[in-house]
């Protein structure tokens, strides 16, 4: 799928790939949660990986008015198949030349948050409202601009911000 995202993406040694894969993980995460939107992690069978990567795990935003759940981010670990295909080697301390390990996460896809936010946040009256996420949890507020992380996106993304009948609060 082809959407408006950041790429994040690590080279390590072979011996910190799954530290490297939880780290790339726990980033698209904490994005999400960040947000205060719902959210799964899933992890993908291995016929359903992309050729070459090893380990894969999607992280899907909840879609109410689909009644289901879209991938926003990918988490996936090809070891040194890319490398080997683009032929990106390191030394080791003894000279020795090896394979890099590759792996690769997306930000959030930013076409898929919209409407999650509009639907998750919405009130009766068509306003968004980004202060709560309606579990009674307050959506985390950064502390020099006094903007919650939904605010900033929701500005980023829509200079003015208005959403259906009475914009976000």
């Amino acid at each position: 799928y082809q959407f408006n995202k950041v790429e994040m993406v690590q080279y390590v040694t072979e011996d910190k790939t799954e530290e490297a894969f939880d780290e790339l993980l726990n980033i698209a995460e904490g994005l999400m949660k960040s947000l205060g939107l719902h959210y799964q992690v899933s992890k993908l069978a291995a016929g359903d990986c992309a050729q070459g990567m090893c380990r894969t795990y999607d992280i899907e935003v909840w879609i109410p008015s689909m009644g289901i759940y879209k991938e926003v981010s990918s988490v996936s670990n090809s070891r040194d198949y890319q490398a080997r295909r683009n032929n990106t080697k390191y030394r080791d301390t003894d000279g020795n030349l090896h394979y890099a390990c590759t792996l690769n996460g997306s930000g959030l896809a930013t076409s898929r948050l919209v409407p999650a936010i509009v639907e998750q946040y919405q009130n009766e009256d068509g306003s968004i409202t980004v202060k709560d996420d309606g579990r009674g949890i307050p959506v985390e507020v950064h502390p020099k601009t006094g903007k919650s992380t939904l605010e900033t996106v929701l500005t980023v993304l829509h200079a003015g911000g208005k959403f259906g009948g009475g914009g976000y609060k």
